[in-house]
């Protein structure tokens, strides 16, 4: 059972797992744990400038997991952005 689909807030730790696993199912080349910690960590901080609020890496919201995993695995696995 996936684990991530049960769960409501997230650690950043678990974002970041949650983007790695949704990565490698998007693109066999492999990327280094350092660059998707830091493209998790560039849009949590995108995230908390655009709502203007600070989010708690150790609990974060479900809605803002999902945002930033799909940000950055559009941007790594370089699909097309959309607006």
């Amino acid at each position: 059972m996936d684990t991530f689909a049960t769960m409501t807030t997230f650690t950043q730790s678990d974002v970041e797992r949650h983007a790695r696993n949704a990565l490698a199912d998007r693109t066999e080349v492999p990327l280094a744990d350092e660059t998707i910690s830091d493209a998790v960590d560039v849009y949590l901080g995108g995230v908390e400038r655009d709502e203007s609020r600070q989010i708690n890496r150790g609990a974060i919201d479900r809605a803002t997991t999902d945002r930033v995993v799909a940000a950055v695995v559009q941007v790594l696995a370089n699909e097309p952005v959309s607006d």
